[in-house]
């Protein structure tokens, strides 16, 4: 009986490995591109309508090199300002595309 569950176990640990080591490796290869940008400002306005209901945390990127520092952003409502400007993690999330700004928490 006790042979029996350390084989499962030890089946269920390496499927949670390789499960682990995949999210990583997609995680890592995270860029901005069509199939994950919610609101493209150029494109859609200035206006990003949301549930007030819902949460979101969300990447602010400036299309092309931008000086992270010194680029205007300001994402507010009537009473909040919602942008976290992080030009620290700009090393880990710019692209050849885009500059990573900050994070948009709502």
């Amino acid at each position: 009986m006790k042979k029996g569950l350390v084989i499962a176990g030890s089946i269920i640990s390496v499927i949670c490995i390789i499960t682990l080591a995949l999210t990583i490796v997609s995680i890592m290869g995270f860029e901005p591109e069509s199939d994950n940008i919610l609101h493209d400002t150029s494109e859609d306005g200035n206006s990003f309508p949301f549930n007030e209901d819902d949460s979101y945390l969300l990447y602010v990127y400036a299309k092309g090199t931008v000086e992270c520092s010194q680029f205007e952003i300001t994402i507010t409502d009537s009473v909040y300002d919602y942008f976290d400007r992080n030009c620290g993690d700009g090393d880990l999330y710019t692209t050849d595309e885009y500059t990573f700004l900050g994070e948009l928490q709502i």
